[in-house]
């Protein structure tokens, strides 16, 4: 009986309730020929990662409040950009503004 345990946190996975996660680098492989594109997905298949449905739920809140606090951050930019500009230095000291 073979037994698989999650990568990230070594609890065993059951059947059929593991996920499989994959990362690679930003850019995007050359593949010309079939044999390139086998030889990628052998490099792929090595490095796929069978988690469970726990690390699975952190990775998926992780991104969630990514995403939430960007949100936050683009409304406080957004705010900034509609204040009101200062004066320039001199329309403030006399007071008077030159039309």
């Amino acid at each position: 009986m073979q037994i698989n345990y999650c990568d990230l946190c070594n609890t065993p996975l059951k059947e059929k309730e593991y996920f499989m996660l994959y990362i690679s680098d930003p850019k995007t492989p050359k593949c010309n020929d079939i044999k390139e594109y086998y030889d990628y997905m052998k490099l792929v298949e090595k490095s796929v990662k069978e988690i469970c449905p726990m690390c699975k739920y952190v990775f998926d809140k992780m991104f969630e409040l990514r995403v939430h606090r960007l949100s936050e951050l683009t409304e406080e930019i957004n705010e900034m950009y509609n204040l009101t500009s200062l004066k320039n230095p001199k329309e403030r000291k006399n007071g008077k503004d030159k039309k």
